[in-house]
Parts: structure tokens; sequence; C-alpha cells
């Protein structure tokens, strides 16, 4: 498949994917199929508030979110959407040829390429979940598709070197979360033998799931945790020193 790139505006990455077999649309669904469902497992969590004020990527997230005045359950909204979304990618596909797809997961049959300033040939989709930064063991773990400014303030202000992982819900499902530890602990190695990680974050702590299955997978490779977190998730915070003993917890406290 291909990829045409344009001018960015602001921070927003501007491409097309232009597809036309039915195996390169099948590797896009797959890569939309996996967004989807990791965002859908935090909407379940979240009440109104958490849904609106959080950046969803995937549209078939946005369109469930848009129409839960309906009356009907977001399982329900969900299950319809995804359905439609990627049902209509492949009737297009097999009645026009090819179907380009957008940074946002917007789809179209014919798309003017002209003002494209590059196009390179792919050949699966990278979620680019991953930015891995040599001789330094600190890891921002972000939900969002960008780190949260006031988090990056922090790092910045305390001159703190870190790697990053975003769409974070993703990455463990892709496989995204381990890669990135792997990568941290092999190009880390100079600094020590078992150097562990130290994880930076800020939550609302509203899925509290996620927190406690996220531990699980990785508290062995952890020696420090550094979290903004809200005073109404005390308790919280005080399990999570209880039950992993083993992992220094640190809170921050920082306002931009």
């Amino acid at each position: 498949m291909k990829k045409h790139l344009f001018p960015s505006t602001g921070n927003n990455e501007s491409y097309w994917y232009e597809i036309d077999n039915q195996t390169d649309l099948q590797k896009y669904i797959d890569y939309a199929s996996a967004l989807a469902h990791s965002e859908f497992r935090a909407m379940v969590h979240m009440d109104d508030r958490g849904l609106t004020h959080n950046r969803w990527k995937s549209p078939i997230t946005n369109l469930c979110i848009r129409l839960r005045g309906m009356g009907k359950s977001m399982m329900v909204l969900f299950a319809e959407n995804e359905t439609a979304y990627f049902s209509q990618m492949k009737r297009g596909l097999e009645e026009y040829g090819v179907i380009f797809i957008s940074a946002n997961g917007g789809y179209n049959f014919g798309i003017d390429l002209s003002d494209a300033y590059e196009t390179i040939e792919i050949d699966k989709i990278e979620a680019n979940l991953i930015n891995i930064r040599s001789m330094t063991n600190n890891l921002i773990l972000e939900n969002d598709s960008e780190i949260d400014e006031e988090l990056l303030s922090y790092m910045e202000e305390n001159d703190i070197p870190f790697s990053s992982i975003i769409q974070l819900r993703l990455a463990i499902q892709n496989g995204d979360l381990m890669k990135a530890i792997s990568y941290i602990i092999d190009s880390n190695s100079k600094l020590g033998e078992g150097y562990p990680v130290n994880i930076y974050a800020k939550t609302t702590a509203i899925d509290i799931e996620q927190i406690w299955d996220l531990l699980d997978k990785i508290s062995k490779y952890i020696g420090e945790i550094h979290v903004m977190i809200p005073s109404e998730a005390e308790d919280l915070f005080e399990s999570l020193k209880t039950e992993y003993p083993e992992i220094k917890f640190f809170r921050i406290e920082h306002k931009i």
C-alpha cells in the first residue's frame, strides 16, 4: 500500500493511505480494530466527563460518544458502528477498486493527491506509539495520543530525560509496551545489569482495572513509579504501595 504525506497542521499529522487490495485493507482493519477495542475498554470505566475530555483517536469511539444519547447501550453502539465502518470500507474497495484512508480514520474513494510532498510504499500500518531515548531508564506512559502537558512541563522543568509510550491501551494490546521495556533495558545495559525502569504518568484513576492489570504485567521491571494522581485516589495509591513493596512510589505535585 502507499502512504501519501502532506504538510502537517499544528500537532496533527496529515496523510492518506492508498489501498487497492483486500489484503492491505485487512492490515488496516486489524490496526483500526485493535485501537477501537483498546479505547472501548477504557470508555466503559468512564463517566461522561471522562468520555468527553479524553482525546480519542478511533472514529468508531468518537461516533459512539456522539450517538450515546440515542438510548442504546455503549456496547451496542460500538458493535453497530464497528461493523458498519469496516463493512463500508470493504464494499467501497470492491466497487471502486481503491480506498483512501486519512490520518483520523475517515475514508474516501477519489481524492486529489497533487499537494502530497512525499509518497512511500509501506507493508503494514505502524502505530508509532514508542519513542525511545538512549541512556535513560525513565519511561512516560500516556493513554492519549499526546503526553499530558502538565506532566511534560514537569519533566522539562526538572530536566528529566525520558522515553515514552502513547496510546497505552493499544500499546499493551499490540505488544509495543513490552517491546519498549525491552528496548530500554537493552539500550541501558551499560548502566548496570537488571537496571530497572522508572515509570512517570499522570492518571485520573478512573480506570482502576487498567492500573492493576498494567502493574501485574510489568511490575518486575519497575524500580520507581512517579505519578500525578488526584487526592481522591489516595486509597488506591496506598493499596498499590502495599501490594508492590519492591517498587518505590512517589507522588508528583506540580501545576503548569
